[in-house]
């Protein structure tokens, strides 16, 4: 399974390496983006004069006002609760158990990730999943075949062997234009 980085930031603590098991919610990762922490440390500063305003609007008995500033609190706290997700996610799980299968992991120290970018990936014998291009003519062979067997010939081998069911096809192209 491969683990990407849902906020970006700096890696600053690896806290795996290549061969290493991990468990179902392990930090992996910590990453540092003090424009994030920046950002939620103003929101939260926001949302509490919003809050304290609406406390002193309240004993003015100005309705309207009193519904605007609400409707503007609550605004900020959405965006306060969206910040705290991002810098939340700054802190990388296993998303279940198996192995680092990434050789290269150790070269993410310090290396700036967009959300988005691949840190590593996490193998587990028991969920192998292959995944092959098959033609358009092909398809509708394979597509009967599905609940079937499958076993694989890779280069240099003499005889296939067995490596699982074939769950599902997924076409990516279309034979029309």
């Amino acid at each position: 399974e491969i683990v990407r980085v849902r906020s970006a930031g700096w890696v600053s603590e690896l806290r795996v390496e290549f061969g290493q098991q991990v468990s179902a919610g392990q930090i992996l990762a910590v990453l540092r983006n003090p424009e994030l922490n920046s950002e939620l440390a103003q929101a939260r500063l926001s949302h509490d004069d919003a809050a304290a305003h609406c406390r002193y609007l309240r004993g003015q008995e100005d309705i309207l006002a009193l519904q605007q500033e609400e409707k503007k609190r609550h605004a900020l706290a959405q965006r306060l609760a969206q910040l705290q997700g991002d810098v939340d996610d700054l802190v990388l799980l296993a998303p279940g158990d198996g192995t680092v299968i990434s050789r290269n992991v150790a070269v993410q120290q310090g290396t700036y990730l967009e959300a988005g970018a691949t840190l590593l990936a996490i193998g587990d014998e028991q969920r192998k999943q292959v995944l092959a291009s098959v033609g358009q003519r092909q398809a509708d062979n394979f597509r009967k075949s599905i609940g079937a067997r499958v076993r694989l010939r890779t280069q240099g081998e003499f005889v296939s062997r067995e490596i699982g069911l074939l769950h599902e096809l997924e076409p990516g192209a279309s034979s029309s234009i």
